[in-house]
């Protein structure tokens, strides 16, 4: 079955940039540019508009709000509208900041036109949460300082996944059926950005989680 026309609006300041990316996913099959932008706050009132799919949120803007300043109260509001932040400026600052506002995506400017694409229909026909390269190296380094929050379950099902137990061993060390571990590593995934359970093992295996916990056998 084919899906649906994506309904998308741009927020974007530069009007050369607002402009081409128009012109662009106005010409790409499957999507639509319902609405162009220049600042947060406009962004939060196109947010209201029927049958719409996803925002292309730049970061700095005009206006008092910014793009992750935006994307937090779009999120809140509107929980079930994407919101794709994409900027020049891929920085620590605004990773760590990003990853706390509920964002569905965070790619570079500089990725290429159809890698823009990919990501809006991945977002939006898959429910797929999409970062760049370069955002994912600079995640571990938010969780480092503590900008991402885990609970302490969180944070032990993040060691032993590390330490190489499969799920139904992480379920018998803490008492919790197989449903229930697939459930916070889907959750502790989602705040990574990681699309599959290999991603999340492989930066377990690097974190020190585990120094909080004792792990006695019982």
């Amino acid at each position: 079955m084919k899906n649906p026309t994506l309904r998308v609006v741009i927020v974007e300041d530069q009007e050369l940039a607002n402009e081409a990316f128009f012109k662009l996913l106005n010409e790409t099959p499957g999507m639509t540019v319902t609405t162009r932008v220049k600042s947060g706050e406009a962004a939060i009132e196109a947010a209201n508009t029927k049958d719409l799919n996803l925002i292309l949120m730049d970061i700095e803007l005009e206006g008092v709000l910014n793009g992750i300043e935006a994307t937090q109260i779009i999120k809140n509001k509107y929980p079930h509208l994407k919101v794709l932040l994409f900027s020049t400026y891929i920085q620590k600052k605004y990773v760590c900041k990003a990853m706390k506002s509920g964002v569905d995506g965070f790619i570079s400017k500089n990725n290429n036109f159809s890698f823009l694409t990919e990501t809006i229909s991945k977002i939006c026909n898959k429910g797929e949460k999409v970062f760049c390269s370069e955002v994912l190296k600079i995640i571990p380094e938010c969780l480092k300082n503590d900008d991402l929050e885990f609970s302490e379950r969180e944070r032990q099902v993040i060691c032993l996944t590390g330490n190489g137990l499969k799920v139904q061993e992480i379920a018998d060390k803490l008492f919790l059926s197989y449903s229930a571990i697939e459930g916070y590593q889907k959750r502790i995934r989602k705040k990574l950005g990681f699309d599959n359970v290999g991603r999340l093992v492989a930066w377990a295996a690097k974190q020190n989680y585990c120094d909080e916990f004792d792990w006695e056998e019982n």
